[in-house]
């Protein structure tokens, strides 16, 4: 016998007060976010020359490119394909008009919408599950509550895990029905492909209906029609737009290029992502992991304990029929292995040799409300009554106001990218990556009309960066820019006829240098370093324009 409940009774019974709670405890504590500007991939992915913010690239061009892809070059970065949230990128950058602050509180607002539709939609599926009322809302509150969804939440880009959760949540509570429509299943199919237009990791979502389904002895037809749909309209589209694969620019991983080394090391982070699931620590954005080259080390070995822990966890879970535990393990046991190096892909910085962040947890933080919710299943009374509801509802606005605080204080992470790059060097004195970015960010708000320290913190911090690495090539550019705008021309000169040394046919090194002479006056120069950088074929945008005004003043 499933151990379903009729999700609509529960809304009966005082449900609208559930779904006032939770929205509140999904919008609280990210109030003041949406007053935030971009930070970090948002400038790439959302700022000038991406194919979101450049409303004239055509929408046939926006669906088939590339994540990160740029006007100049849609397609070949990483290969990550998230059509839907690039087209939900486009309509924010129309509704706009063109303001890059109200692009950003569109950004924000969305994706906290997104948020409390995901909180919301796993209440609903709490319930599907056979959680009564009280231990519904609880789960669900710690869900939405969290800490641990602040990198997920609090940066528009993070929109990739919490739209996509939200549309699968809402697709398995549709396939649970215990007398699901025809129709039901085809939305079912419908929010899943959705899901995985906009991340590929949604496919573990669409594996787990079947899972679920099928442990409650359904029709196979039944459980696995949604999700067999879901995955051949997507490969179909894919095949459509661009073949099953597109490419991918080997250098976008940064991670150990030993297969070995990599497995151990995955083996390594899995304690804490599993510790992660309770409490994140500390507000970085930044967790380092160095390289693990043996696979039968204390750490890897470990992180084989955590995975045998979880498979019996589910083993046991599918022998006893239990939806709630069968559910919490293929959460997070699923996003481990999604994790795992089955191929090659970007960590994003040279300092984390395996996937540990924390925006990878969104949909696995619901496990442990999910167990919370199942310890406390036993004490409701059946069919719930007033007290229960009462008491859910105290329960989670106490984990509201112990948790809220929290999660709202490492919102903060994410206000500026000089807070980003300052919260992951607390965490990681040593990144290069981390010293470059406050650089980055210290020398854009100077440029924006900030104070003179803003443009010698830049200074500062770069040099930080080439001590740590003498041969970075965006901390060389950038200490150029800021030693011309400090007036520090004469080294300024010697850093640019050094880049020049270093990357002869680098676009941007010559784009930016070029830059620096046209500033001083040397109109010839710049036009000769113009004219390399566009006979790369890869110039930068504003390049033709910019070797057309140095000819100008060449002629003048």
């Amino acid at each position: 016998m499933s151990d379903t409940v009729d999700s609509r009774a529960v809304w009966d019974n005082g449900g609208r007060w559930c779904a006032w709670l939770l929205l509140l405890l999904a919008v609280a504590p990210y109030a003041q976010v949406r007053n935030y500007p971009h930070v970090h991939d948002d400038h790439m992915l959302r700022g000038p020359g991406s194919v979101a913010a450049e409303t004239d690239v055509p929408l046939s061009e926006l669906l088939a490119a590339d994540f990160f892809g740029t006007r100049e070059r849609p397609t070949g970065q990483t290969g990550f394909w998230r059509p839907l949230v690039l087209l939900s990128f486009r309509v924010e950058a129309l509704l706009s008009g063109g303001s890059e602050a109200g692009y950003a509180w569109l950004g924000h607002v969305f994706t906290l919408l997104c948020h409390a539709a995901a909180s919301l939609a796993l209440w609903r599926l709490l319930t599907a599950v056979g959680l009564g009322p009280a231990a519904a809302l609880l789960g669900a509150a710690w869900f939405a509550v969290h800490p641990v969804h602040v990198e997920s939440v609090a940066w528009v880009s993070g929109r990739t895990d919490s739209l996509p959760t939200a549309l699968g949540f809402m697709a398995l509570t549709l396939q649970l029905r215990q007398q699901a429509s025809r129709a039901a299943l085809w939305g079912a199919a419908l929010l899943l492909a959705a899901a995985l237009l906009c991340k590929e990791t949604a496919l573990l979502l669409v594996l787990l209906g079947p899972v679920l389904l099928l442990s409650q002895g359904r029709r196979p037809a039944r459980a696995l029609g949604p999700a067999l749909g879901a995955l051949l309209a997507v490969l179909l589209l894919r095949a459509a737009v661009f073949g099953l694969l597109p490419g991918a620019d080997p250098a976008a991983y940064t991670g150990p290029a030993d297969a070995w080394t990599r497995w151990a090391t995955w083996g390594s982070i899995l304690p804490r992502l599993l510790r992660f699931l309770l409490w994140p620590g500390p507000a970085t954005p930044l967790h380092p992991v160095e390289p693990v080259t043996s696979i039968v080390s204390s750490e890897a070995l470990l992180g084989g304990a955590v995975l045998a822990l979880i498979g019996l966890g589910a083993w046991l879970a599918w022998r006893r029929r239990s939806l709630p535990g069968l559910l919490a393990a293929g959460l997070v046991g699923g996003t481990l292995m999604m994790l795992a190096p089955w191929t090659a892909v970007p960590t994003g910085y040279p300092e984390v040799a395996a996937p540990l962040y924390e925006r990878y947890l969104y949909a696995a933080a619901a496990a442990p409300g999910l167990l919370l919710g199942a310890a406390l299943r036993g004490r409701e009374r059946e069919p719930a009554g007033r007290r229960d509801l009462i008491l859910g509802l105290a329960g989670a606005l106490l984990l509201g106001l112990a948790w809220g605080p929290v999660t709202a204080s490492r919102c903060r992470m994410w206000s500026s990218d000089v807070a980003f790059a300052q919260a992951g060097l607390a965490m990681a004195p040593e990144a290069t990556s981390l010293w470059v970015h406050l650089g980055t960010a210290q020398l854009e708000r100077y440029r924006a009309g900030g104070e003179r320290e803003s443009g010698e913190a830049a200074l500062a911090a770069l040099e930080r960066a080439l001590a740590l690495d003498p041969g970075h090539q965006l901390a060389r550019v950038d200490r150029l820019i800021a030693r011309a705008m400090l007036g520090q021309l004469e080294a300024a000169a010697a850093d640019a006829q050094r880049l020049l040394q270093l990357f002869p046919d680098d676009p941007g090194v010559l784009h930016n240098v070029a830059a620096f002479f046209a500033g001083v006056g040397d109109h010839r120069r710049a036009a000769e370093l113009y004219q390399r950088e566009l006979a790369t074929g890869r110039a930068l945008p504003g390049a033709e324009q910019a070797l057309s005004d140095s000819l100008a003043a060449v002629r003048r």
